[in-house]
C-alpha cells in the first residue's frame, strides 16, 4: 500500500509541478521576471498562480511524507531501521 501511495503522491507532484511551470511560462509572457527567483510573489493570495505555487508546495509536503511511509515499510519488511524524513530539493 506504501509503495502505491507513494507513486500516486509523485504522480500528484508532477502534475502540480507541470500546472505550476505552464502557469510561468505563460506569465513570463506579460511579466518577464515571472521566472526569476520569488516568483511566486507575482500572486496575490487568491490568484491562479499562488494557488498553483501553494498546490505545487501541499504536493511536495505530500510526497515527502509518503516517502517516508514506504521508507518505513520497506524497513519494517527488512527489519531494519529508516532514514530521517528529507524534503526534495527543488
Amino acid at each position: 500500500m506504501s509503495r502505491r501511495l507513494y507513486i500516486r503522491s509523485y504522480r500528484e507532484f508532477l502534475d502540480a509541478d507541470i500546472a505550476w511551470q505552464r502557469a510561468l511560462d505563460h506569465a513570463a509572457l506579460y511579466v518577464p521576471q515571472a521566472r526569476t527567483r520569488l516568483s511566486w510573489q507575482i500572486g496575490s493570495p487568491g490568484s491562479h498562480i499562488r494557488a498553483l505555487y501553494e498546490a505545487r508546495n501541499r504536493a511536495v509536503e505530500r510526497l515527502a511524507l509518503a516517502r517516508l511511509k514506504a521508507r518505513n515499510a520497506e524497513a519494517r519488511a527488512n527489519r531494519m531501521p529508516a532514514e530521517p524524513p528529507r524534503l526534495p530539493s527543488y
